[in-house]
């Protein structure tokens, strides 16, 4: 069953997995995913892995936004 919690799951997979694919640009010194410039392409690394920390946090910010991890 599709609910509040289907879409909010969703959401928090795909801040974590899209974090961890911009920290992955930068490990990997690359300056296109996908044909698009990256992230530190465009903006360098230190705010690459700002902006990768950002979607990190706030997808693990999300998982305790209701006092339920399950």
């Amino acid at each position: 069953r599709v609910n509040e919690r289907t879409y909010r799951g969703a959401a928090i997979i795909e801040l974590i997995h899209t974090a961890t694919l911009v920290h992955d640009d930068v490990v990997d010194n690359s300056y296109k995913r996908r044909g698009f410039f990256s992230v530190n392409a465009l903006w360098k690394n230190k705010f690459a892995v700002l902006v990768g920390d950002f979607l990190l946090s706030h997808g693990l910010l999300l998982t305790t936004a209701n006092n339920r991890i399950d």
